[in-house]
């Protein structure tokens, strides 16, 4: 099955042997997701329902056609599906914040509130923005602040980095539907092919 439209990063490992780079996985993470793969991509209950787990950035145009695509797919499967959000921002420091912000609201349990957000705005987020964000969902704008810029978010997103070494994911989107990692954009008539012919995920 061949991916079809992919949005790359100039370099999306840029940085990665450089003590600079605070998203650079630690060895322990790396060894971590290295051992386990499968768990890293689909966290727990994989075997019970289509698992997918998908690579996003919030700057990239086509991760939203294709997520628009993945929506009609998931509506229409007759049984559950579960999508693994896993966020990859390879396109700029705004690309970072969005994805801390959204993985900071994941700490409030408002993850998927603000990711909606954040797609909708498909803005540059500061203070005031975060603040006026948080205030609409309900959300404490101190706290989403400190999180954002905290070890947990930290490591959840070199957690990130570490799987898109495993599978040598070098742009967005990228997934993992059942057994099958693909690198780009499927539209929904291929993935329904790909979750026929797929086996389920290895964990």
């Amino acid at each position: 099955m061949s991916s079809v439209s992919l949005t790359p990063a100039m370099d999306p490992f840029a940085g990665i042997g450089s003590r600079s780079d605070p998203l650079r996985p630690t060895p322990r993470i790396l060894d971590e997701v290295a051992a386990n793969p499968c768990a890293a991509l689909f966290g727990p209950g994989a075997a019970d329902s289509l698992s997918i787990a998908v690579f996003t950035d919030y700057n990239c145009p086509i991760c939203r056609r294709f997520e628009a695509e993945l929506d009609v797919f998931v509506s229409n499967q007759r049984n559950p599906a579960v999508i693994q959000w896993l966020e990859l921002p390879l396109l700029g420091e705004s690309s970072v914040t969005a994805a801390r912000v959204a993985l900071a609201a994941a700490l409030q349990n408002s993850y998927a509130a603000m990711r909606n957000e954040l797609i909708r705005s498909r803005a540059v987020f500061g203070v005031a923005s975060i603040e006026s964000v948080a205030e609409r969902l309900g959300l404490d704008a101190a706290r989403l602040r400190d999180d954002a810029n905290g070890a947990a978010v930290t490591i959840e997103l070199q957690k990130v980095r570490a799987l898109a070494q495993v599978f040598e994911i070098y742009g967005t989107p990228s997934f993992a539907l059942g057994g099958t990692v693909v690198i780009g954009a499927l539209n929904r008539a291929q993935l329904r092919t790909l979750a026929r012919q797929t086996s389920p995920p290895p964990c």
